[in-house]
């Protein structure tokens, strides 16, 4: 074995013991961020300045991280194919970050959800189905090799619900349970199936009631209410009768009585009164939230904004309920969107436009527009005319 092997080996046991400071400063000898080093040491850094990137870490390390992508050769391990897929995705190269995933799939059939997910924020249905097909097929392969699997009976169990195929999902749990009975992993999918089931009907009725109905019975059914809450919002949206709209208010009511505090339950309560133009009675409610949900992001960004938009404004606290926001769950679009908002009224511009291209690559392509309206604003004002322009020019609200 080699000096940059041996090297590479032994910063690998000092990571395992611990010893993070050593064994980083000897993997930056054998692969330096200017100088080709070790392959598989160069492929170590670029999969852990991936996981920082992910966790909001600034995107003055992509380049960092495209640098050592490039120096560890071509992907063959699933976290190098998943590096590649994050570079991509921060740059705003959906296509080849969906191609990335494809690739890390091969190893993992989990990434072909990831792939389809993209597929769907950037329009392609088509696609979309495409990759939750090879799921099904990759997971039909695996059990059919090994029958009492149950995270792959699951997962086919998944991949056929998203391809509205519901009979086969519950038919595949079905079968399993009768090889596992009682089996708590695939109770629980069953559960889950039918919870999407209602949340599908809820979908696709055009009727306010049997909505309304669908949640009601997805509340009594879910093992997890904070997931039912959001939808009430949507429902919300969806009509302007105050009777349908009292409603919504009186069945939180009862689920809050039924089922007890959530902070998601509030965070609707809020959004509703926001939508009411009651300002200070929503701001009240997600003060109270956080104090008792103090990481419950939703209520953390939407705090941030009302501080950011509404008189009296205060910019201070509301960067830091948008970054504690951020932090919460730095995988949230919208999240990274305030926050670069709240940058650029601070003229904060290199920390503005950091998030909000975060907040560009994933977002939905038709909600886009919005962000390349400050990204535009934001370049031009640090002098670079050349890509505000291009931003400028994707600030129309789509037709």
């Amino acid at each position: 074995m080699n000096a940059p092997e041996a090297a590479l080996d032994y910063s690998r046991f000092l990571a395992s013991h611990d010893e993070l400071l050593k064994a980083n400063a000897i993997i930056e000898q054998i692969a330096p961020d200017d100088t080709p080093g070790l392959p598989a040491a160069h492929e170590q850094r670029a999969i852990a300045f991936s996981k920082l990137l992910s966790r909001g870490a600034s995107s003055d390390y992509l380049r960092t991280l495209g640098w050592h992508l490039k120096q560890a050769g071509d992907p063959s391990s699933e976290g190098l194919w998943l590096a590649w897929a994050n570079y991509y995705r921060l740059s705003g190269q959906i296509d080849r970050s969906v191609r990335a995933l494809e690739g890390a799939a091969t190893t993992n059939p989990d990434h072909w959800f990831s792939a389809a997910d993209l597929y769907l924020l950037d329009g392609n249905m088509d696609f979309a189905k495409r990759s939750l097909i090879a799921a099904a097929n990759a997971y039909r392969l695996r059990l059919g090799k090994n029958p009492l699997s149950i995270e792959d009976r699951v997962q086919l169990a998944l991949a056929l619900a998203r391809l509205g195929e519901h009979s086969q999902a519950s038919e595949t749990l079905r079968a399993g349970l009768e090889l596992a009975p009682g089996n708590a992993v695939l109770l629980k999918g069953a559960n889950q199936l039918e919870i999407a089931k209602l949340e599908q009907r809820f979908l696709q009725s055009d009727s306010f009631a049997e909505r309304l109905d669908s949640l009601r019975e997805m509340l009594t059914k879910s093992q997890d209410p904070s997931n039912v809450y959001p939808k009430t919002v949507d429902l919300w949206r969806r009509t302007q009768s105050q009777q349908d709209r009292d409603a919504i208010k009186a069945f939180l009511d009862e689920a809050l009585n039924n089922f007890g505090p959530n902070p998601n339950l509030y965070f609707a309560k809020s959004v509703f009164l926001l939508a009411e133009q009651k300002i200070p009675e929503s701001k009240a409610i997600l003060e109270l939230t956080i104090q008792s949900y103090p990481e419950h992001g939703l209520s953390l960004n939407n705090l941030a904004w009302l501080l950011a938009n509404q008189q009296p404004k205060d910019l201070p606290r509301a960067k830091e309920m948008a970054e504690r926001a951020v932090a919460s769950n730095p995988s949230i679009p919208t999240f990274h969107d305030t926050l670069g908002a709240i940058y650029l009224d601070l003229n904060d511009l290199p920390r503005a436009i950091q998030q909000l291209e975060i907040a560009l690559a994933d977002t939905p392509v038709k909600d886009r527009y919005k962000i390349h309206e400050k990204l535009a604003r934001a370049y031009e004002s640090v002098g670079n005319r050349a890509i505000a322009e291009l931003h400028r020019e994707k600030s129309k609200p789509p037709r």
